[in-house]
């Protein structure tokens, strides 16, 4: 096989053929790996996080919170029964007079009474009953919020373990691009064209790429397992990714992209949700000063015994009337007050956040993208260096270390191609992270 259409055959390794695992470890009893793609990823991490798990459990603890405070309004039975011998001291119950016996007893007392109270009017206790609803849409938002962060997280290991991939893919390109031109030096050496300098040069290169797969061999396995941990599978299994390409994918502008991330962006309305449990709380607080109605009954029999009760009862109803606390129902108007500003204070900072996040995105993403063109152009014009320097060298024009030279840049252009491409589809993934569309990116996977 000749340098020239070596190189043609790496390149076309590079950039158009899967990926295959370099290491003995990515390699199954049967010779095949299990494939795993980034929409089982983020449906397997969604059923096995842990965060995922205790916001669900956060929205039963707020939804059972809210009715235990609905009901404060809702009527309240209890049914009591009691039975007792007793004696008393008349005098020191302060009955005293000629004639009267010192104690009365022992006597017996028999009740069996059910009870009825119910809430007709309370302004804060409505309010509060609110605010507990309120609650629990925040906790709804909060797991909605933590499903999309999970989603970005997951995404961004399993682009990261591709990225590893491909720089092994790369390293080891580069490793045989090494060995080749190390049996070159060595065939110009037995020529009588080359030096044993030329062939220890191409031998330290050589050494120099097997280190460099050494690393990128580690680093895959380390991102391999951040991901398993991260999807909740076995750590330590073999697994290959599908592959999947995000570069092709085009955006609306910027002022569309904007206004998308201020309705969906989760922080926007879990903010929003916090301001109006505020002015929730603070009605409730007010409220405080209002009358309160309650009405209250009970029925059931008294005597000595249980053959001599006979029915009593009880109905009313009650008004009260605050007039006076010390003050106490301003202090806590006050300090609602002031929680309500700083969530108003927060929701205008959240907004321009949100701006701010997306309008970087879009920078980054420009950027990103006339980087892969300029590095696609750079690998190109790397592998004609490299076949040029080749051809002089074997032609005596040239000398070994200018063929160095280009491999050292060939190899920096591989490295920099898998880096842009991973910056790319990673700035994509976070495009769709900022202005809220997480779950639209899941549904359109494959």
């Amino acid at each position: 096989m000749t340098a020239k259409l070596f190189f043609s055959l790496a390149f076309t390794l590079l950039i158009f053929v899967p990926l295959r695992a370099m290491d003995a470890q990515s390699q199954t009893q049967g010779g095949e790996m299990p494939r795993l793609s980034l929409k089982n990823a983020l449906e397997s991490s969604l059923k096995n996080s842990a965060r995922v798990s205790i916001g669900k459990q956060k929205v039963i603890e707020k939804a059972s919170l809210r009715m235990g405070s609905r009901s404060s309004f809702l009527p309240r039975l209890s049914l009591n029964i009691s039975g007792m011998d007793a004696t008393r001291n008349l005098k020191a119950q302060g009955v005293s007079f000629p004639g009267a016996p010192d104690k009365v007893g022992p006597f017996s007392t028999f009740d069996t009474r059910l009870t009825f109270n119910e809430t007709l009017l309370n302004l804060s206790l409505l309010n509060q009953v609110y605010a507990a609803g309120e609650e629990t849409r925040v906790a709804e938002l909060e797991l909605s919020q933590a499903e999309s962060d999970l989603f970005y997280q997951t995404t961004v290991l399993f682009l990261n373990t591709r990225r590893n991939e491909s720089a092994v893919q790369a390293d080891q390109a580069n490793v045989d691009l090494s060995e080749e031109l190390l049996k070159f030096a060595e065939h110009q050496k037995s020529s009588g064209i080359g030096t044993i300098l030329d062939v220890t040069r191409a031998r330290v290169k050589l050494a120099e790429d097997r280190q460099r797969l050494i690393i990128t061999l580690t680093q895959k396995s380390d991102a391999i397992l951040a991901l398993q941990k991260q999807i909740g599978v076995q750590q330590g299994d073999n697994l290959s990714l599908d592959d999947h390409d995000l570069t092709s994918q085009d955006f609306p502008d910027l002022k569309e992209s904007i206004q998308t991330a201020l309705l969906k962006r989760k922080e926007v309305a879990i903010q929003s949700q916090r301001e109006r449990i505020k002015e929730i709380q603070f009605k409730a607080a007010f409220g405080e000063k209002y009358p309160s109605i309650n009405l209250f009954a009970d029925y059931g029999e008294i005597g000595n015994g249980v053959t001599d009760a006979f029915p009593t009862h009880t109905f009313g109803i009650t008004l009260n009337l605050p007039l006076y606390d010390g003050q106490n129902r301003k202090a806590k108007e006050d300090a609602v007050m002031s929680q309500l500003r700083q969530e108003q204070f927060k929701t205008r900072e959240s907004a321009s956040q949100i701006e701010l996040e997306v309008r970087q995105i879009y920078n980054d993403l420009n950027a990103v993208r006339k980087q892969l063109e300029v590095v696609k152009e750079r690998l190109s014009l790397a592998e004609k260096e490299l076949l040029l320097a080749q051809h002089r060298f074997e032609n005596g024009i040239g000398t070994h270390i200018e063929l160095v030279a280009t491999q050292t840049s060939l190899t920096e252009a591989r490295e920099a191609l898998v880096e842009a491409q991973f910056q790319v589809q990673g700035g994509i993934v976070k495009y769709y992270y900022v202005t809220g569309q997480m779950d639209y990116f899941f549904s359109q996977l494959p």
